[in-house]
């Protein structure tokens, strides 16, 4: 049922597939709640109706992206095939939501997937997909993403996937580690120093895109971070005239522009554009009790086209604005200063933020004086100290490096002001309690403040786009924080006054954001070296096997099946209008996977993967070896430390072969752990050879907003308490009650990492924490409750690591063990 509002603005979670959109229905100019994802497109103007804001429009769609969508969901859903190993690694990890607070956005990991699957997908994936080409010699992508959905994260994960694939094969030209950042001006190219992994804010680190050791081998790359300025050409006539400079030489202009790439030829380009899209909703004025204009509007709706006359001529600061335009900073000030009172309450340190954007420099200077002198009728917008006027046209001047032509006055206000202007809204910088923005023409593309909640435009206003501009200065979010109740983010509203936007619904109610959450910087402490930490960066573990296995039955652990883990009956309904046809229900028929020469052939495969594992570590006939790994698979499936949970019936025979066939791999991780620990050779730890050792004195400053607890007796300063085990298990760590216990530390952004096989794939496990205690020994120690069975396979990994390390005998002595209680910590680290 289509409505004129819409009760419900945010239907879908930021970090999910959008399940639900907002139909537009045109005709009506109605909108209709519809399952699905909406298509990609745009909407404009129809041409008999261009200008005016009643136009219905009309829906222009993007074929190209409507039809890569699909290929790369699917490409998502077999696993991302045919990726290098790096990028299967970096995809991994960034979906792994344990190795940070809060996930990349969903729209954040599919422009980055569907650069991976333009550039790594194969052929077949990609057939019928046709790239436009404007007849040059670069290949150009686009990734459109909106105003304050993280297109710099967006970059950080570009340049790793580009630069770590290139470090790791040096020879694929589809990567480069030579990457060259264009921005629009000096605001942004000095916000996107977080893209230079040696930068302390670097995105890598602080959103933690990359481990510790991927971002050692980051450092390698060769980033630029440069404004478009400098690629025009150079000026010969700039300089001393008494020397003769002649044109600017390819060459030349490489080194100036290029310092630090050398000779390389293969070099990434990203061009940091303008965003599109919104993430919050501007309210704009539609209706008041004063005079209307000609189209029966709010004059506050457009406001330049009712006083140019008086704001474009050369007036002097302290000459009287017109009404329309005092009265609209008063109206604007006054719901400015109730937003300013809800976050008081809300405890919010910083302020909410007004934006004045002017017509020419006069214009800024008499607002300016106007509000300082007490002309308006808030006064708290009057405190010179939170008030900044900024001279975009001088800005300007200055990003293109001609400051020359600028007066001294002019060129000092904008320098002065600069930095105060780049952090508005942010605690602990120069910008904190800016509560009034005062700018020409238009702010800054790339200004980033989350704290503005009012725009009033007094400017003329030719086009949507330059709409789109000015008020998309407001329209990134306050807070990113979901509600709880909803998993969605709550809906934010910026109020516009005088910029023609085009009208969007919003919700009846609205809610003041709350504060945001406190961070606590978590950092290594350098004046406790006493309480570091050092441990081996291991590769892998290597075992060698005897050309014969001989293998002791009666140690070989029970492997326990269930339909609770591998489903046997399946249910299906068509999908018709968005809603599932329950009277249309029917049972997938697995009665294929129980076919006697398909379980023979998934023996074969399992045995095949099986030799996989062993690799150069058995020596002999593969083909040998592949026929005893049969047998012993032949004789697991029929022996009794296979248990299967399946009720007894006439077809259970049938049932049971299904099983096995859905529970293939996990046979095959049971049996290979069981070979290995088998073997009567010591296992062989193979280090890193570029960096073999780790410590807590290296690791990474971070910041969380998760609970934290101070700690002593470990190097790193806090700990995450991510349950009441935890914080019951410091508390006994942090006591002078456990023997010979010299420090500990919590494995939390450590780095340290143990690799194992599940499911036919490495997997990385990272223990809960490391104990180190007099005599060199060290306690790997994990706390769980309930065993699932990928625990008993990071757990097998973790006892051939410590066997391996120990064999090893140059770091000391090592033990790995579990704790399913706190209060037995005495018993278990003993």
């Amino acid at each position: 049922m289509s409505s004129k509002s819409i009760d419900q603005l945010i239907i879908n979670n930021p970090y999910e597939e959008p399940k639900e959109h907002w139909l537009y229905i045109r005709e009506s100019q109605s909108f209709e709640r519809k399952t699905g994802r909406r298509k990609s497109g745009y909407w404009r103007a129809t041409s008999r109706n261009r200008g005016d804001s009643e136009d219905p429009g009309e829906f222009i769609e993007i074929p190209l992206v409507n039809k890569i969508r699909p290929r790369v969901k699917e490409w998502r859903e077999k696993g991302y095939p045919n990726v290098t190993g790096v990028t299967k690694r970096l995809l991994n990890f960034w979906r792994d939501s344990s190795q940070r607070e809060l996930q990349p956005f969903w729209c954040q990991f599919e422009a980055v997937e569907t650069a991976i699957w333009l550039t790594e997908a194969s052929a077949a994936e990609k057939q019928g997909v046709d790239i436009p080409e404007d007849s040059g010699d670069w290949e150009r992508q686009c990734l459109k993403m909106a105003t304050g959905t993280g297109k710099t994260v967006v970059m950080a994960m570009l340049i790793a996937w580009q630069s770590l694939n290139k470090i790791a094969n040096p020879k694929d030209a589809r990567f480069s580690k030579h990457i060259l950042i264009i921005a629009p001006g000096l605001t942004v190219r000095d916000r996107l120093q977080v893209l230079l992994p040696d930068n302390p804010d670097n995105f890598y680190q602080s959103f933690v895109l990359v481990d510790s050791v991927m971002w050692q081998a980051l450092l390698q790359a060769k980033i630029e971070v440069t404004n478009w300025h400098t690629l025009a050409p150079y000026n010969e006539n700039y300089g001393p005239k008494v020397i003769k400079k002649g044109p600017e030489s390819d060459e030349a202009f490489v080194r100036r522009v290029l310092p630090d790439f050398g000779n390389a030829t293969n070099i990434l380009i990203i061009n940091d554009a303008i965003e599109s899209g919104l993430v919050k909703t501007p309210k704009v004025a539609v209706r008041d009790d004063s005079k209307l204009d000609k189209d029966l509007k709010s004059r506050f709706f457009h406001i330049y086209e009712h006083v140019n006359e008086d704001l474009n001529r050369r007036a002097e600061k302290h000459e009287g604005l017109p009404d329309l335009v005092r009265n609209a900073v008063n109206i604007l000030g006054a719901d400015w200063l109730q937003s300013k009172d809800d976050w008081q309450k809300q405890d919010r340190r910083t302020p909410p933020v007004m934006i004045m954007i002017s017509n020419r420099i006069e214009t800024a200077a008499r607002l300016e004086y106007s509000l300082v002198n007490g002309f308006f009728s808030v006064d708290e917008l009057a405190d010179k100290a939170k008030l900044i006027r900024i001279d975009q046209d001088a800005l300007d001047k200055i990003e293109a490096d001609e400051e020359e032509k600028l007066d001294k006055s002019k060129r000092e206000l904008v320098e002065i002001e600069r930095e105060k202007f780049n952090t508005v809204g942010k605690e602990g910088r120069a910008g904190e309690q800016v509560q009034c923005v005062i700018g020409v023409n238009m702010l800054s593309e790339g200004w980033d403040a989350r704290t503005v909640t009012h725009i009033l435009g007094l400017r003329a206003f030719t086009s949507q786009l330059l709409c789109e501009q000015v008020v998309g200065r407001g329209l990134r979010r306050i807070s990113y924080d979901l509600n709880q109740e909803t998993a969605l983010f709550d809906p934010e509203y910026v109020t516009v006054f005088g910029v023609p936007f085009t009208f969007l619904p919003a919700e009846g109610k609205e809610k003041t954001p709350g504060p945001e959450k406190p961070k606590t910087k978590i950092e290594p402490l350098q004046d406790r070296k006493e309480l570091k930490i050092d441990w081996p960066h291991v590769l892998r573990v290597d075992y060698k096997l005897n050309y014969f296995l001989d293998l002791d039955w009666d140690k070989l652990d029970k492997l326990v099946l269930s339909p609770e883990d591998s489903p046997t009956v399946v249910e299906v309904a068509p999908t018709i209008e968005g809603r599932p046809k329950f009277d249309q229900i029917s049972e997938i028929n697995l009665d294929k996977l129980a076919e006697e020469h398909r379980i023979q052939k998934s023996k074969l495969q399992a045995a095949v993967r099986l030799h996989e594992q062993f690799g150069k570590n058995w020596k002999g006939d593969p083909g040998s070896h592949i026929g005893q790994l049969v047998q012993i698979m032949d004789k697991f499936l029929e022996s009794d430390k296979l248990l299967m949970k399946i009720p007894v019936f006439a077809g259970s025979e049938k049932l049971k072969n299904i099983m096995i066939a859905l529970n293939i791999q996990a046979i095959v991780n049971h049996i290979g752990n069981f070979i290995r620990s088998s073997s009567k050779d010591a296992p062989l730890a193979i280090l890193d050879p570029v960096r073999p050792k780790r410590s807590t004195a290296t690791a990474m400053t971070w910041y969380t907003s998760r609970k934290t607890q101070p700690v002593n007796k470990s190097q790193i300063s806090h700990i995450v308490v991510d349950s009441g085990w935890e914080g019951s298990l410091a508390f006994e760590l942090e006591r002078n009650r456990i023997k010979d216990l010299i420090s500990w530390v919590k494995n939390d952004h450590l780095g340290f990492e143990i690799f194992y096989l599940w499911q036919g794939q490495t997997h990385t496990y990272y223990p809960d924490y490391i104990i180190k205690f007099g005599n060199a020994r060290h306690l790997l120690l994990e706390v769980k409750g309930q065993t699932k069975e990928q625990d008993k396979a990071k757990w097998q990994a973790a006892k051939e690591w410590v066997e391996a390390l120990n064999v090893n005998g140059n770091f000391g002595k090592w033990e790995f063990k579990v704790l399913d209680n706190p209060k037995n910590v005495f018993d278990v680290v003993k």
